[in-house]
């Protein structure tokens, strides 16, 4: 009963300095700047409502662009409409949605803060709960849910999220109009501010708290095993003043045993000695030995990245699709009838990092095939290898990096 009272009362406690985000929709406090709700809407997907979200701005605008340039504190607000949502569709939703709306050298130079946010947006969540993507500049990309902080990521990030909202592929274009005001949202205003997460879904992203509650029951463990352990050592206790009197009886015969022990002892004890004399006059008489240095050679180590370089690009090459549709959009039938290097065909050089697991850190083009539309198709190509084979034992370092040299060949018919 005092572990209800005592979990309840936290709970409360943790409402009462709920952020104002969960409390009030007109205005909003990030940092120490006062926010305007700049507009609300309904995010659809798969024909169902999803979200019901909210765009918050220092100063109100309709102008997508300004939005996007301003380095002043934003934020991004969500709160679940569906009954259920899955981490694991959400995790691929927002890989989708950002690359959907930024430049592939874009998503690949933070290639592991998409992936790291597309993890902590990655949670199961239930209708009520309420989820914060907070721009504090220079500082950080702040994800929050229910209440709680659940990552900070790099400032660079926000607005690649944001285009998700705002960019060339918004939700829908009724969307996009809501959530830059241009639309009137009184009606959603009501419905929004209404929504709330539950005690149970508060307590559950509530690091602090479920901090509190594993330490009371590490207390309540560990005065457990302690009355244990005092009913074990009296258990013991009692159990030993009973073997006193055996003992008592055997001591003449101990006493015995032991004289008799000890002379056994130093007989092993000659023997041991001789024997060690034995190893030692042996091991005087043998060859020194050569120690062969461990490890690899730095030739072994410049083969061994030459074949993970192999590898890596045996793995990707599948992944490399021709643009085929792109280019003929371009360029019409020419593409087949008068191939041209540096427009359907030629070289790209691209640079890959890759951690222990394989998983890539970053990349880019660091030589151009000459056309745009070939570029974007290796780095998409890249970005889909992932995860590549994981680094080779013999290599230290925590990540490896490699140019590739991607020949695209002329399309044929």
């Amino acid at each position: 009963m005092n572990k209800i009272l005592s979990f309840s009362l936290s709970v409360f406690l943790f409402l009462a300095l709920l952020p104002s985000s969960l409390h009030s929709a007109a205005t909003i406090t990030v940092g120490s700047v006062t926010l305007q709700l700049n507009g609300i809407a309904i995010q659809s997907e798969l024909r169902s409502d999803w979200f019901i979200n909210a765009l918050y701005l220092s100063e109100k605008s309709t102008d997508s662009q300004s939005i996007l340039t301003d380095v002043s504190p934003k934020r991004m607000e969500m709160k679940v409409l569906a009954d259920t949502l899955s981490g694991r569709r959400l995790k691929r939703f927002w890989v989708e949605r950002i690359r959907s709306n930024n430049q592939p050298s874009e998503v690949l130079a933070l290639a592991k803060q998409v992936r790291d946010f597309a993890n902590v947006m990655g949670q199961n969540l239930e209708a009520n709960d309420v989820i914060a993507i907070d721009f504090v500049p220079g500082q950080a990309t702040r994800v929050t849910i229910n209440g709680s902080v659940n990552a900070n990521l790099s400032p660079d990030l926000f607005n690649m999220v944001l285009k998700s909202w705002v960019g060339d592929l918004p939700p829908s274009n009724e969307f996009k109009e809501a959530i830059l005001g241009q639309t009137n949202f009184d009606t959603l205003l009501t419905r929004y501010q209404a929504i709330q997460p539950t005690e149970a879904r508060i307590a559950a992203f509530d690091k602090k708290l479920q901090e509190q509650i594993a330490l009371q029951q590490q207390k309540e463990e560990e005065a457990r095993l302690a009355e244990e352990r005092k009913i074990a050592q009296e258990k013991a206790a009692e159990e030993a003043r009973q073997r006193q009197v055996e003992l008592a009886k055997e001591e003449e015969k101990q006493s015995q045993l032991a004289a008799q022990a000890k002379a056994q002892e130093a007989e092993k004890e000659k023997q041991r000695l001789a024997e060690e004399a034995r190893i030692a006059e042996e091991a005087a008489n043998k060859p020194p030995v050569v120690e062969i240095p461990a490890g690899p050679s730095p030739e072994e180590i410049a083969a061994i990245k030459t074949s993970y370089t192999n590898a890596i690009k045996r793995h990707y090459t599948p992944q490399f699709e021709y643009p085929i549709r792109a280019l003929m959009k371009r360029y019409g039938n020419s593409v087949f009838s008068r191939p041209k290097k540096g427009r359907t065909h030629g070289v790209v050089e691209i640079n890959i990092e890759v951690d222990r697991d394989g998983d890539l850190v970053s990349g880019g083009v660091t030589r151009s095939s000459g056309e745009k539309i070939l570029d974007e198709a290796v780095q998409k190509a890249l970005f889909d290898s992932v995860p590549f084979p994981a680094m080779p034992s013999e290599l230290e370092d925590e990540t490896f990096s490699t140019v590739l040299s991607i020949d695209i060949p002329a399309p044929s018919t």
